[in-house]
């Protein structure tokens, strides 16, 4: 196994490590408290006060198992969350069925109030001793001899700090992966578009769009989907799952929102009764993963690594689990001074094509609106799905000029292939196995042989 390593500095025994965490959401300071508890040097930077309320509102009853295995008291969210007691989907057809959780039904969880959950656990990490930075930019990072370099901006001016290894809990719009050589394969242009309506206007409107406090409803449609979630203090959380292309039909978000949301059932009577809505967020949340998840000195944990489709109701629980695991790999290695980024990256990569498997599935249940973009896209077999039809030894064709919809459709289905580089040695080979082969050895092939022999069967027209 190929292994990278760490130098412990003259006279400083490798349990003085230094780690930085980059990225004070759920999953950055889960890696935090892990960290601490195996006695290592946590220094997180993170961008933000927690001023704004951060996606995500379900939090599934196994996140909650794996909070208190980290020593947060249940105090920290049961002041800022209400018990999830059901969960109601219009997925399949029109009638509303209950279910604790799309893809898992252990336990109701609880429906968070942020950003001031993220606030009592801020504080709680930092009091657990982790040296917690607030209103901290990172802006680079660089690699030294005996570790990291990382630059910071903060409202006086800009800093440094040396750390041994660095962990990127940045999220899934990580401004990091060029510095370790990574870049992010999309899958998907699945964007989220929110509005929070206050307590006092849902008072007023005299309508809660049929969801009590403590219950979310998801309803399917053409568009996509969308949920209302019902918080703690009486807000509603009204969110639109659609593509970033259909949103860009209506010119701005807002449009978007209202006129996709004016189709629904729910949200519709809930937004026909709460006026002056003037602004809304908008966030990716694509299905992706990093090229490369770990290297010399660091790694990738959460949505900086791979991130999941919200219909999951995985993201939370997800970020704890990895934040965790990345502190047991680096307890487990540091005596030897050596960190396992290829078996790290192996376990990464395994647990993405498992959901990404899932994630089909769960969308193929859905199959009123199967002629619409949004679902065609979703319906169609993955890259892990489709069956190879080519044989090693079968002759190439060299003169092969797609048209853009094929190149298209190979970036979307597999997008860790570079088609312009393929293309180019598809007119030096003779056969596919040889294409497989020199594309592997002329590019930092972040592909499996598969997904290459996927690309190169596509443009054959097979």
């Amino acid at each position: 196994m190929e292994i990278h390593s760490w130098k412990a500095k003259e006279g400083i025994y490798p349990e003085s490590m230094k780690v930085c965490i980059i990225g004070g959401g759920l999953c950055g300071m889960s890696a935090a408290l892990a960290l601490r508890g195996y006695g290592i040097e946590v220094v997180l930077l993170e961008a933000s006060n927690y001023e704004r309320p951060r996606a995500g509102e379900h939090l599934i009853a196994k996140a909650l198992d794996a909070l208190t295995r980290l020593g947060v008291p249940a105090r920290i969210w049961q002041a800022n969350a209400v018990d999830c007691y059901e969960v109601q989907c219009a997925w399949g057809s029109e009638a509303y069925y209950t279910k604790n959780s799309i893809f898992n039904a252990q336990g109701s969880g609880v429906l968070l109030t942020r950003p001031g959950f993220d606030n009592a656990l801020a504080r709680f990490v930092a009091e657990s001793g982790v040296d917690f930075r607030r209103l901290c930019r990172v802006s680079s990072l660089e690699k030294e001899a005996d570790g990291w370099s990382i630059k910071y901006s903060t409202q006086t001016g800009m800093n440094e700090l040396s750390a041994d290894f660095i962990v990127d809990a940045s999220g899934r719009n990580t401004k990091f992966s060029s510095s370790f050589d990574a870049t992010r394969l999309k899958y998907d242009k699945l964007v989220a578009i929110s509005l929070s309506i206050s307590p006092e206007k849902i008072k007023h409107a005299k309508v809660d769009g049929g969801v009590p406090i403590g219950s979310i409803k998801v309803e399917a449609g053409a568009y996509g989907w969308c949920y209302i979630a019902g918080l703690k203090d009486g807000a509603r959380v009204v969110t639109l799952m659609t593509d970033s292309h259909i949103v860009k039909k209506y010119g701005t978000p807002l449009k978007a929102f209202k006129q996709l949301l004016a189709l629904t059932r729910n949200a519709a009577q809930l937004l026909n009764k709460v006026q002056d809505i003037k602004q809304v967020s908008i966030c990716s949340s694509q299905t992706q993963i990093l090229s490369c998840v770990a290297g010399d000195n660091w790694a990738a944990i959460g949505d900086a690594a791979w991130s999941a489709d919200p219909l999951s109701s995985q993201g939370m629980y997800k970020a704890i689990t990895s934040g965790i695991n990345v502190a047991d790999v680096l307890s487990e290695c540091r005596q030897e001074q050596i960190f396992p980024a290829p078996q790290y990256s192996a376990d990464i990569r395994a647990q993405f094509y498992k959901y990404f498997l899932d994630r089909s599935k769960y969308y193929r249940q859905e199959r009123r609106w199967e002629n619409e973009n949004f679902w065609k896209i979703r319906h169609r077999k993955n890259w892990l799905e489709l069956p190879v039809k080519l044989h090693p030894a079968e002759k190439i064709k060299a003169d092969i000029e797609p048209d853009e919809s094929t190149v298209q459709y190979i970036r979307e289905i597999v997008p860790a292939v570079n088609v312009s580089v393929l293309l180019n040695i598809m007119t030096e080979v003779e056969r596919a196995a040889e294409a497989v082969e020199i594309y592997k050895k002329n590019t930092d092939c972040f592909a499996t042989d598969k997904e290459i022999v996927l690309a190169v069967q596509i443009l054959m027209g097979l």
